[in-house]
């Protein structure tokens, strides 16, 4: 069941010992950017997630925000989106056969990468006393889509990419789902490196009440002190993913459309 997950590990041993250096990288900046926190009377391991949000907002999102509006461009095209639909879907089973292997090296860097910098910053905060329960419960959800990233490059080792000659439609079909599972897992590798960066920017501010750190926070408090909504959202686009990526949601219609009388 596992032998092409081992095969791709195998063939991959010269990636998995560069793997070691982004481990070593991201443990080296997760210490650096965790340094104890001056407010630490405030914030500390117990701080609850309550209690860190209402501090977040009287510390940092108290100042006063300009509003840019931007004009929003519209375009006619006079193409059939149904032939729009056809060439967008032959392009994007092309590139996902083509850069396959790629695009599971590259998840796989990400995995490691997020995994080790956030291990790191929890390790590093509580040492510190200063892990309060957003950073805690933030880091810890971090790490489940980390665990289904590991989850997805073995649904990724055992999908068919090879595009038949002749463009089949089934072929190319098939590895649009696979291909929409893909992004929509990486919408939700976006969400982990937005958690990242709200982690970090909430800890370099309180350390040193910086201009652009405290711009971040400003930007993205109002996304992650929701937890429990954006959790389930999250959730709902990583159950979507793996109907997607493991073939279950393309078996599903193409059944569907068997059952269906003509």
């Amino acid at each position: 069941m596992g032998i092409k997950f081992a095969e791709y590990l195998s063939e991959r041993h010269i990636v998995l010992m560069e793997l070691v250096f982004f481990i070593l990288f991201s443990a080296l900046i997760g210490l650096l950017i965790t340094r104890k926190s001056s407010d630490s009377n405030i914030r500390t391991n117990n701080t609850t997630v309550v209690e860190i949000k209402e501090y977040i907002n009287t510390t940092i999102t108290k100042q006063k925000e300009k509003v840019v509006y931007r004009n929003a461009t519209t375009s006619n095209d006079d193409y059939s989106p149904l032939v729009i639909l056809l060439v967008v879907s032959l392009v994007l089973a092309k590139i996902y056969s083509r850069y396959h292997s790629l695009i599971m090296d590259s998840i796989v860097i990400i995995s490691i990468i997020t995994f080790t910098l956030s291990a790191t910053m929890l390790i590093r905060l509580y040492r510190n006393n200063n892990l309060d329960g957003l950073s805690k419960y933030w880091i810890i959800f971090s790490w489940i889509i980390t665990a289904y990233n590991l989850l997805s490059i073995y649904l990724m080792s055992k999908q068919d990419v090879n595009v038949n000659v002749n463009y089949e439609f089934v072929d190319i079909a098939r590895i649009v789902y696979y291909f929409l599972g893909t992004a929509t897992q990486m919408l939700s590798n976006v969400f982990t490196l937005f958690i990242l960066t709200y982690l970090v920017s909430m800890n370099i501010f309180l350390n040193k009440r910086g201009n652009i750190s405290g711009f971040i926070v400003r930007k993205l408090h109002m996304l992650f002190s929701r937890p429990i909504a954006n959790s389930i959202v999250i959730g709902i686009f990583i159950i979507l993913s793996f109907l997607l990526s493991s073939g279950v949601a393309y078996d599903f219609i193409v059944n569907l459309n068997h059952s269906v009388p003509t």
